[in-house]
């Protein structure tokens, strides 16, 4: 379980629900499709964040072979109507040293941030994952239809 006061908001976006509303399940079908196309090695599960008292559903990702060594991406959304409110957050650490100011940039910027972001020895995988990673959150919570 995560806690909001712990996440970083990388993204917000507005989206048109669709047909079957919005939902995990929704989200999960979506980033199947989003892997596929930007190649990208991902893993997902079920998690929930904690907010004033209350307990909701998030979409956790990951690398599968860094899952405690990366930092995560935490997707949540509120659909109280055929609008959704879709975010994006930066949960975790990095076991190579790479800063969250470093991966929330190219979280947000894809490979454009790569050339203004340094990391440590041995950390330029890791900041490549994230610049790679931008294209599916992009894709994932961007506004459209899902």
């Amino acid at each position: 379980m995560y806690k909001r006061k712990e996440l970083l908001n990388i993204r917000t976006s507005y989206q048109l629900s669709g047909p079957e509303g919005m939902s995990i399940q929704v989200l999960e079908k979506k980033l199947e499709d989003f892997v596929q196309q930007f190649e990208v090695v991902l893993s997902s599960k079920e998690d929930l964040i904690e907010e004033d008292g209350s307990e909701k559903d998030c979409l956790v990702l990951f690398h599968p072979e860094h899952e405690d060594d990366f930092f995560k991406v935490v997707i949540d959304f509120d659909a109280p109507t055929k609008l959704a409110v879709l975010s994006a957050s930066i949960a975790g650490e990095s076991a190579s040293g790479v800063s969250r100011v470093a991966a929330t940039q190219l979280l947000q910027g894809g490979k454009m941030a790569l050339a203004n972001v340094t990391g440590t020895p041995g950390s330029q995988g890791e900041l490549e994952y994230y610049a790679d990673l931008y294209n599916v959150i992009n894709a994932l919570i961007g506004a459209s239809n899902v």
